[in-house]
């Protein structure tokens, strides 16, 4: 088995889409390092659309036994915003950010 590594899609599905029919023979497990999703939720379908598509990708992959997503900022970012959390400006510093964190949400 082969393992490929695909990280900071940021929201690129067709461009992810593609690298996995080149890749997948049948023998390979994808292991996605993040940032599948853009940094922010635009209210623009169509960038929205493209970043879920990306997840639904994602989601096939793992759902196959083929496929792992480890947990990025970007995918942090989305976390927060569908808790209610306010939606990050695209130049704001993860670090900076101080809206409730997704553990706070349940208590």
């Amino acid at each position: 088995m082969r393992y490929i590594a695909i990280g900071d899609v940021h929201g690129q599905h067709r461009l992810l889409h593609q690298a996995i029919e080149d890749l997948d023979d049948g023998d390979t497990f994808f292991i996605l390092l993040g940032d599948l999703n853009d940094s922010r939720l635009t209210c623009k379908a169509q960038d929205d659309a493209s970043s879920l598509q990306c997840i639904y990708m994602a989601m096939n992959l793992m759902e196959r036994g083929i496929g792992i997503t480890l947990q990025s900022n970007h995918g942090t970012y989305l976390y927060r915003a569908l808790l209610g959390g306010e939606l990050i400006p695209y130049s704001t510093v993860c670090l900076l950010y101080t809206s409730p964190s997704p553990r706070d949400a349940h208590e």
